[in-house]
């Protein structure tokens, strides 16, 4: 049996969140808009484009924080400055070759001293324990 989610909130457009600047395209994650559809205006020949990057291959590593403050120095400074904005994809010719996103889950914002309560039972409840309700399987 699969969780019911409820209905999501359908995105905005990538063309009325740059015009209407409420939302700072520099620090939103380009995967978070990713699904988002941008018409780009070329001369003559108006043709459409999906911000984000196609993914023949995608690396996902997962680790565990053990020292807070060094972690949270390496991501301001080294990490961060990597991270591929929704700024960084809109111009799709230019798209950088390379995208990095980060995410965290429940117990890792915990850790770093994010105690926000986000109102979701299935991320609270962590990954693994919803995992089957995603079709995942693990080992673990």
């Amino acid at each position: 049996m699969s969780a019911d989610i409820g209905r999501l909130p359908k995105p905005p457009k990538i063309e009325e969140v740059v015009k209407s600047g409420t939302l700072d395209i520099n620090n939103i994650q380009h995967d978070i808009l990713y699904v988002v559809t941008v018409f780009v205006t070329r001369p003559n020949s108006p043709s459409t484009h999906r911000i984000g990057k196609l993914k023949p291959y995608q690396q996902y590593n997962f680790f565990t924080v053990e020292d807070v403050k060094t972690f949270k120095t390496v991501l301001r400074t080294d990490v961060y400055p990597l991270i591929t904005s929704v700024a960084k994809m809109i111009d799709v010719p230019q798209q950088p070759q390379v995208a990095l996103n980060i995410a965290f889950s429940q117990t890792g914002l915990h850790r770093l001293g994010v105690t926000d309560d986000l109102q979701d039972a299935f991320f609270s409840k962590s990954q693994f324990a919803d995992a089957h309700n995603l079709g995942g399987k693990s080992d673990y």
